[in-house]
C-alpha cells in the first residue's frame, strides 16, 4: 500500500506543514507506514507496541472507547467521535490526533496549531473515505 494515492495525499499534507505526521497501523499488528512525528513512535520493521491497542479499542464494537490516549509522551483527550473516527486534543489544545478506522487497520494523523480541527479533519476524512471503499 505504500506509494498509493492515500499515502501521497498524506505526504503532501506533511510537506505542506498541515500534518506533523501519520501512521497506518494494520489489524495484523504491523505498522504499514509511519511518517514525521510518528516515525519514532512506530517502526515499520517491528511489531506494534502493546500500547498501540488503545487505537483499535474504540472500533472493536465496545460500547465505550477510551476517553484519552497516550502518544508521543502526551495525554490526549477525546473531544469528538463517530462510528469510524475519533479526535483527541492535548490539554493545552496545541496538539491534535485523528484516529480513523479503516478496513486494513487504523490511520493516526497528528497536527498542531495554528491548524484547527475544522480545517484539517475534513482533509483527513476525505482520504479515509477513499480507503474505506
Amino acid at each position: 500500500m505504500a506509494g498509493a494515492p492515500w499515502d501521497a495525499s498524506l505526504q503532501h499534507l506533511v510537506e505542506s506543514d498541515v500534518l506533523d505526521g501519520y501512521a497506518l497501523l494494520t489489524i495484523v499488528g504491523q505498522c504499514e507506514k509511519a511518517v514525521g512525528c510518528l516515525d519514532d513512535e512506530f517502526t515499520s520493521q517491528e511489531p506494534l507496541p502493546l500500547s498501540s491497542g488503545q487505537f483499535f479499542e474504540p472500533f472493536a464494537g465496545l460500547d465505550r472507547g477510551p476517553s484519552s490516549f497516550q502518544l508521543c509522551g502526551r495525554k490526549l483527550m477525546v473531544f469528538s467521535k463517530s462510528e469510524t473516527s475519533l479526535y483527541a486534543v492535548s490539554n493545552r489544545s496545541d496538539v491534535y490526533l485523528c484516529v480513523c478506522s479503516l478496513p486494513q487497520g487504523v490511520l493516526l494523523a497528528v497536527f498542531r496549531r495554528p491548524h484547527f480541527p475544522q480545517t484539517v479533519i475534513p482533509m483527513i476524512e476525505k482520504i479515509c473515505d477513499k480507503l474505506r471503499r
